[in-house]
């Protein structure tokens, strides 16, 4: 709210639209943006929780090819026009992504699973809560039971989440007051915010590459760890094999079918 009246005060008031992610705007600001004269227009957009509760007004609406590999679904609605997207390469690339994550976390979990015996319940419970930081997005997709007083756990997939991820993957819900625009330009509109979350994170990462050049160029490699050029350092213990896990990840999907 007040960075909006700031780009006001600063370049006056204009025909600007605010392209914004999900969580940013309150609802109280994007009724102040519609009431605003002349109205501010936006596009913003929504958190997929709020899906659940437009999923059933949206299975009936017809697909729209908005541009090639990108179709959508519209849902005018008080005032305001929601756009479901669904993008084929987010689609492939979030399910990679998704099946990566699972695969790895599955082969800790049975790796954890084996070697409980000879932990205690609070080594258990560090071990776990790594497994669950590194793997977030495997994590929301399996559950874990944990004995309340022996140190000991099971774990298994939760297929009515991994069907649900599996029809979010690569789709997305905007909502803009711009009601008489064509859903192509409102889907460029918001891919122009991942190109400048790409852009802020390559300058980042340039910057971090720069400190630890700095920082390790006198220094040699630990044992057991190999250096890359740009100065990081990587466990050898940090990936997983093919032969760690038997059930392919794209196995997994089809259980959960």
């Amino acid at each position: 709210r007040a960075f909006l009246g700031k780009i006001e005060r600063q370049y006056g008031k204009a025909r600007r639209i605010w392209l914004m992610d999900r969580g940013i705007p309150t609802e109280e600001t994007l009724a102040e943006m519609r009431q605003a004269d002349p109205p501010v227009q936006y596009l913003v957009g929504v958190p997929k929780g709020r899906l659940s509760r437009l999923e059933r007004d949206l299975i009936g609406k017809p697909w729209q090819e908005a541009r090639p590999g990108v179709e959508v679904k519209l849902l005018p609605q008080d005032g305001e026009l929601y756009v479901f997207a669904q993008s084929l390469d987010r689609i492939a690339k979030e399910r990679s992504m998704r099946r990566r994550q699972l695969k790895r976390l599955w082969a800790r979990l049975k790796e954890l699973y084996t070697m409980s015996v000879h932990l205690t319940r609070d080594e258990l419970l560090i071990k776990l809560g790594q497994a669950k930081a590194k793997w977030p997005r495997g994590w929301r997709l399996v559950d874990v039971e944990i004995d309340p007083k022996l140190a000991a756990f099971h774990y298994g997939l939760d297929r009515k989440k991994l069907r649900q991820a599996r029809r979010r993957e690569g789709r997305y819900l905007l909502r803009s007051n711009l009601i008489e625009s064509d859903p192509a330009t409102l889907w460029s509109y918001y891919i122009q915010l991942v190109q400048v979350d790409i852009d802020q994170s390559w300058r980042l990462s340039r910057l971090k590459d720069g400190r630890d050049r700095v920082g390790t160029r006198r220094r040699q490699a630990a044992p057991g760890k190999r250096r890359r050029s740009c100065g990081f350092e990587v466990g050898y213990g940090s990936g997983v094999g093919r032969d760690e896990l038997r059930v392919h990840p794209a196995d997994l999907d089809r259980a959960a079918a």
